[in-house]
């Protein structure tokens, strides 16, 4: 999703008249997002948060629950083990 700045131009007769996120009236700036009107603040944070969740998506690996589990099972297994050598070894 992009966010389309709004410039204040006498060409353009309708304003936005609020935010349509925190409600504020009156920004330097307005901007649109998903259709709606946001003060500028409101479009700033919605573009970095929404930058920082595609970054996040990308790194890390997705699995299902089933996938999940058994790598809990591999770890806590391992961990148990390795412990349990260290224990009889003293």
């Amino acid at each position: 999703m992009a966010i389309t700045v709004l410039a204040h131009r006498a060409t353009q007769p309708l304003m936005p008249t609020h935010c349509a996120y925190c409600g504020i009236t009156s920004t330097p700036l307005w901007r649109r997002w998903d259709d709606l009107d946001a003060c500028n603040a409101c479009g700033i944070r919605l573009k970095r948060s929404t930058v920082q969740t595609k970054k996040k998506k990308s790194q890390v690996p997705e699995y299902t629950f089933t996938e999940a589990a058994n790598i809990l099972l591999e770890m806590y297994n391992s961990s148990s083990s390795s412990n349990a050598a260290t224990t009889s070894a003293a």
